[in-house]
């Protein structure tokens, strides 16, 4: 479902240091002109958040964080 909104799903991970009953999404845009609108459009989606109420609730809370590839980095 990702892919209609230009996003690339990379895989979802449980933490298994750090802060406990942490889910991660690693996903990539395009560019960050591309991110601006993202979240608002996934989440008027229907077809979206029925897939996001599906998945059920497994983690505490949400914590987006938006990264950027270092000079040299393999996912220019």
């Amino acid at each position: 479902i990702y892919e209609k909104y230009g996003v690339k799903f990379h895989g979802a991970f449980q933490a298994a240091a750090g802060e406990a009953n942490s889910a991660v999404y690693l996903v990539s845009v395009r560019d960050f002109a591309t991110y601006g609108d993202l979240l608002q459009k996934m989440q008027a989606d229907t077809e979206f958040m029925a897939a996001q109420r599906e998945g059920g609730n497994h983690i505490d809370g949400n914590v987006i964080q938006l990264l950027t590839p270092l000079p040299g980095s393999a996912m220019q």
